[in-house]
């Protein structure tokens, strides 16, 4: 049964999907990792000032003793044998002191850089976790597609990298079940892929011939799918090493290219013919509309304008970049929302029946508690927010 979503006021929401739960899992994952970046920087400026304070203090002691020295040398200086031997006893001591006291501030500075690097270690493995739960959830608009899925004896691999607007990638490695949980065969996609896959040698004749191969019952080892590009490989055994390469190009506007290797001694490579490359669209078309249904099982890492955000520390340009992509329907909803106190959207089913959706705006602001005000202001620019975080009046 279809299900459609509303406005407040029933206006056509543009998506079949609800953004509210959108929108809350943005505020609380991403609002809990903005305070986790914030914290790693307090506790990472914190540490760096206690270095630079000890070093101070060392500097300090350092220039205490030498003053202390140069004392007990002047004072000790055209004295006795028994006071040169006592000058030399303090000057001993004095190093000695100094040595300690040097000693036990490095050893408890070092105790707290351990202290305070196991303590950046643990926020910062939570700051993937944060994320994993807002994208592998997220419906965001998706500009571009690049699907694998690779398979052994062992194990089979399925991932999928998507390109949003504003120059944010991410990738998910995706559940195989249904759909990649055992070994598939070409035939149970598409029927009557007959194509030739290069020449051999006629029977008894030097003479060459088309070399034709039903690949119905060739096992799918491995795809990768872009918006133009389709691979495809294919064995009659997992372990064989011999197969079947096909891969079909299809530029906007331009017609597909097609061309088959056949992997093995050489990898002999054979342009498709046109009757050919229409068959292997077809299965193209089976394989895609297979790898659509993948269900996003884990975040393996968000790319920002290629550059990954945790290595390069872009979470705050990516929280801003999505922030611009969510206000305008946060916005949107707001402005048609029956309540000011909270935002609104219908589901109407299949049926006529209606059922409303809230989200109250105090829930929003209240899983920002903590934030400082510039990581607040970011939030706020949503428009659904009290100022800087307070609960709307």
């Amino acid at each position: 049964m279809t299900v459609r979503y509303l406005f407040g006021d029933s206006g056509l929401f543009p998506g079949a999907y609800n953004f509210l739960e959108v929108l809350r899992g943005f505020i609380v994952h991403c609002g809990r990792a903005a305070l986790l970046h914030a914290e790693i920087a307090t506790k990472t400026r914190a540490l760096d000032e206690a270095v630079a304070a000890v070093h101070r203090g060392l500097e300090e002691v350092a220039a205490y003793f030498t003053a202390v020295q140069g004392d007990i040398d002047a004072r000790g200086r055209g004295g006795s044998q028994a006071i040169g031997a006592l000058t030399r006893e303090l000057n001993e001591f004095a190093a000695r002191l100094h040595d300690g006291t040097r000693s036990r501030s490095l050893a408890l500075l070092e105790a707290d850089k351990e202290r305070v690097s196991r303590e950046i270690a643990g926020l910062r493995a939570e700051l993937p976790v944060t994320l994993n739960a807002f994208f592998t959830n997220a419906p965001l608009e998706v500009l571009a597609r690049a699907f694998s899925m690779r398979r052994t004896l062992e194990a089979v691999d399925v991932s999928v990298v998507l390109t949003h607007p504003s120059k944010i990638e991410a990738a998910f490695a995706l559940d195989p079940d249904p759909e990649w949980s055992r070994p598939r065969r070409v035939g149970e996609l598409e029927a009557a892929i007959n194509v030739q896959i290069g020449m051999k040698k006629r029977f008894l004749r030097s003479a060459m011939v088309p070399e034709r191969v039903d690949l119905s019952d060739h096992i799918i080892a491995g795809v990768e799918l872009t918006e133009e590009v389709a691979e495809v490989s294919l064995r009659r055994r997992l372990d064989a090493d011999e197969g079947v390469l096909i891969r079909v190009q299809s530029p906007a506007g331009e017609p597909a290219v097609a061309e088959i290797i056949k992997l093995g001694a050489g990898d002999e490579v054979h342009a498709a013919d046109a009757q050919d490359t229409a068959q292997l669209l077809r299965l193209v078309a089976a394989l895609r509309e297979l790898a659509a249904k993948g269900r996003r099982r884990r975040l393996l890492w968000v790319r920002l304008a290629d550059q990954d955000v945790l290595e390069h520390d872009l979470l705050i340009p990516l929280i801003d970049k999505l922030v611009d992509l969510l206000a305008p329907l946060a916005q949107e909803i707001d402005r048609r929302s029956p309540n000011r106190h909270e935002l609104s959207l219908k589901v109407e089913h299949g049926d006529g029946h209606r059922e409303e959706i809230y989200l109250r705006k105090d829930e929003l602001t209240a899983a920002l508690q903590g934030l400082p005000p510039p990581r607040l202001q970011l939030f706020g620019r949503l428009g659904v927010l009290g100022p800087l975080g307070k609960p709307a009046a």
